[in-house]
């Protein structure tokens, strides 16, 4: 599959019209190709920006279905009532007769068992996201290593051990030396440096108030969005980096889209981008690659912390790898390998692959 058509399964995709035969090939096409990916991720940032914009006018049209609705039964009703009393009489027994058969009361109704609500049936069908509702401290750079919280409405900043939880509308904070991982109940991962400040103010918002931050975020309907001093970055499935300082932020996207929005109109940040915003603009752009990564080498004593069967530390590895076989056949001569023919072909082999 090209790039054209990978374009045209997405937008299938985003009309919920991709057959289902088309899926595999799709996403096989997409873990390969950063620029179809960011594409996606692109195309999911504009279909959640339309159902939130059209929210209201759908709301207001269910409600006015909802009042003829509820006109029609009152009409319906009035007209029940007008009907002959022998048509009720008779249409009453013929009920009567039909509940008879159906439910036949001389049968024994053991096996017409129904769960009752808040039973462990009931319990066992919620999904991790509705029993998980809190966010967890779930890594820390090193052993003993705390952060500080700011619990909703309250005056004092406590001390939360590795392991913890907080409530949405908490503040955390991290000492200078402090690197820390929290865990949100869809499974975005968020990342702290040292010395941040960060409200997490809903399942999916974040406001970010000085320091670095480095989000992981799941796909979801929802749209993710951190708010910094005078602009809002907006993703869904995401990876990026954010540094906000007193004088300026820097936006670095690993995978996927971002958008800014500030005072001037919205700009989006693509995958392998870096763009440096400054009082609510989008200044500076540009095009780093794999050299993006280095961007976040202070999350790595987290990363380590995860093993080597993590899918990111596998990225992470794999880009090391290819860095090294650039580097290695860079300085090939094509021409001059294949004149010398199989005599070439073993030694450098096994160059390229020591």
């Amino acid at each position: 599959m090209d790039c054209e058509q990978a374009q045209a399964l997405l937008q299938a995709h985003m009309d919920r019209e991709l057959l289902p035969d088309d899926r595999p090939r799709l996403d096989a096409h997409l873990r390969g190709c950063a620029t179809c990916r960011a594409a996606a991720a692109a195309y999911r940032l504009q279909d959640a920006d339309l159902r939130l914009a059209f929210q209201s006018r759908r709301q207001a049209s269910a409600a006015v279905a909802d009042r003829v609705i509820a006109q029609l039964r009152g009409r319906d009703r009035t007209i029940r009532r007008r009907l002959p009393w022998t048509l009720m009489v008779m249409s009453a027994a013929a009920g009567f007769l039909l509940a008879f058969v159906v439910f036949r009361p001389w049968q024994k109704s053991a096996d017409l068992v129904r769960p009752e609500p808040g039973r462990q049936d009931d319990q066992a069908a919620l999904t991790p996201l509705e029993k998980a509702e809190s966010v967890v401290f779930a890594l820390a750079a090193e052993s003993g290593q705390t952060c500080e919280v700011l619990a909703p409405n309250g005056s004092v900043w406590q001390t939360l051990q590795l392991g913890g939880k907080i409530a949405f509308g908490t503040r955390v904070r991290t000492a200078p030396s402090s690197r820390c991982e929290f865990q949100t109940p869809d499974g975005s991962e968020i990342r702290l440096n040292g010395g941040t400040e960060v409200l997490f103010a809903d399942r999916r918002r974040l406001e970010l108030a000085r320091g670095q931050i480095l989000a992981r975020v799941e796909e979801a309907a929802a749209p993710f969005r951190v708010s910094i001093p005078n602009a809002t970055i907006t993703a869904l499935g995401t990876e990026f980096d954010l540094l906000c300082q007193s004088a300026e932020s820097v936006l670095s996207v690993l995978e996927g889209a971002t958008r800014v929005e500030g005072k001037e109109r919205w700009q989006t940040v693509q995958s392998g981008e870096k763009a440096k915003i400054v009082n609510g603009v989008v200044t500076h752009k540009e095009q780093l690659g794999r050299k993006l990564d280095q961007a976040t080498d202070w999350a790595l004593d987290l990363l380590k912390l995860k093993g080597p069967n993590n899918k990111e530390v596998t990225r992470r590895v794999n880009d090391i790898l290819a860095s090294i076989g650039e580097t290695k056949t860079g300085s090939f001569n094509e021409a001059e390998i294949r004149k010398l023919g199989y005599s070439c072909t073993t030694p450098l082999t096994r160059y390229v692959q020591s």
